[in-house]
């Protein structure tokens, strides 16, 4: 090798395969598992903030970079992670509510790791991964125009499509286990909704509706571990649920967009 050189897409799809190398490192083989669960989360995640990145540089090179209005050098900064979903959505790519849930728990994930202390368990580990390969595979179809086990092995492949195949198994159980939650409570006569957990968009918080009363009768999104909170708009008295902790102020998102304060 005379050089090295990886455009993004390329260097995309070496970071998943490095991070699918250290799951199995850890899940099938045992080696290390800390470190190499640590490894596979953050090159997949770095897998999906490089295919974002690809998108936009589809669209215009120049909008990969922070500072658009600016002379644009092999030096200049490139737009954030955090930035990134909103930056293509004003280029006109559509992004659903689950990719901009996996996206925005991935960062979050990757910052935790890189930032804070940290403890996952071995189930959660693997929701997480699951989540962002399914991501990875679904972007890569729909976006960037290609199948991703055209660009891994069959056994890389496999992993992804495994993987995947979990989140969807654990995603479905905790959904199923808030409609049984649902049921146990109208038996009683308390009017119920389920409504999608703000953080990672699985139906699994119940609410409860009683005389003048609103209960929350799931406070930790069983997928996602994220503690949420009631909160009521004091202009338009909207009820709402946040992972926002007391003390935060909000807005009233698709209704009034007042900026409230405080939490039932």
């Amino acid at each position: 090798m005379s050089k090295l050189e990886y455009n993004i897409f390329e260097n995309a799809i070496d970071s998943i395969k490095h991070g699918i190398e250290h799951f199995l490192d850890a899940h099938m083989y045992k080696k290390q598992e800390g470190r190499n669960y640590k490894y596979a989360l953050l090159l997949a995640i770095q897998g999906v903030e490089l295919f974002l990145k690809e998108r936009l540089l589809r669209i215009n090179p120049v909008l990969i970079y922070a500072n658009i209005d600016r002379p644009i050098t092999e030096d200049s900064t490139t737009v954030n992670f955090k930035a990134l979903p909103q930056r293509l959505m004003n280029a006109g790519i559509s992004l659903t509510k689950e990719w901009l849930a996996a996206i925005e728990e991935g960062r979050k994930i990757r910052n935790r790791i890189e930032h804070k202390d940290v403890s996952f368990s071995l189930k959660e580990t693997r929701w997480l991964l699951g989540r962002t390969f399914r991501f990875l595979i679904q972007f890569a179809r729909e976006e960037l125009g290609t199948e991703l086990k055209e660009h891994l092995t069959d056994s890389e492949y496999e992993q992804l499509i495994r993987q995947s195949g979990f989140f969807e198994e654990i995603y479905a159980h905790a959904e199923s286990k808030a409609e049984e939650v649902a049921t146990e409570l109208e038996a009683t006569g308390t009017e119920v909704e389920i409504w999608h957990c703000p953080e990672c968009e699985a139906k699994t918080i119940v609410m409860g509706f009683e005389t003048g009363t609103t209960s929350l009768y799931t406070d930790v999104c069983p997928m996602c571990k994220f503690k949420v909170y009631l909160a009521q708009c004091t202009q338009c008295g909207r009820i709402t649920i946040t992972t926002e902790e007391p003390g935060t102020y909000y807005f009233c998102s698709g209704y009034c967009e007042y900026q409230f304060h405080g939490v039932l």
